[in-house]
């Protein structure tokens, strides 16, 4: 039976999806927020109000941080 030690496990799992995660976080928040931002006024169409949709830059530094801590956390 082999057996992989911790290292190789995090070095064959972990580390590689490190990388992905980290790097498409930065063009995959905007293009979700664009999206949401499109779609998002067919779903209250019947609603009468109105909301601010845009975002600072600093709260997407807080939501990359987030799911950057979140990930290493899983």
């Amino acid at each position: 039976m082999v057996a992989y030690r911790p290292k190789e496990i995090r070095r064959l799992y972990l580390n590689a999806n490190t990388i992905t995660v980290l790097l498409m976080e930065f063009p995959l928040f905007p293009l979700a927020k664009k999206v949401i931002d499109t779609i998002y006024p067919n779903f209250i169409a019947n609603v009468a109000c109105s909301m601010r949709l845009s975002y600072s830059w600093s709260l997407y530094l807080l939501i990359f941080c987030s799911v950057t801590v979140i990930y290493f956390a899983v």
